[in-house]
């Protein structure tokens, strides 16, 4: 059996597909259900963002395609770090 292969963005569509939209309107109803909407999201972000860090420890490891794993992810966190600084002063 073969798994279906998303691209970065069609994965992305999918999952705010799944969850549902995040934006409040302006209109207590609906804002209501996307402020729900908003920690669900949040929630599996929160997820994801362990499961990339779980592969930090990995950088400093002798193989190379560990340490490239481990040396990537620490990366990603250093730039998003960096940007929300940016975005957040």
């Amino acid at each position: 059996m073969s798994r279906t292969r998303f691209s970065d963005r069609q994965l992305a569509d999918l999952i705010m597909e799944l969850n549902g939209e995040v934006e409040p309107v302006g209109e207590s109803h609906t804002d209501e259900k996307r402020f729900n909407n908003l920690l669900k999201l949040l929630n599996t972000v929160d997820i994801l963002l362990d499961e990339i860090y779980f592969v930090v420890p990995n950088k400093d490891r002798p193989e190379w395609s560990m340490s490239h794993a481990g040396l990537t992810a620490w990366n990603w966190f250093d730039e998003k770090g960096k940007w929300i600084q940016e975005v957040t002063s």
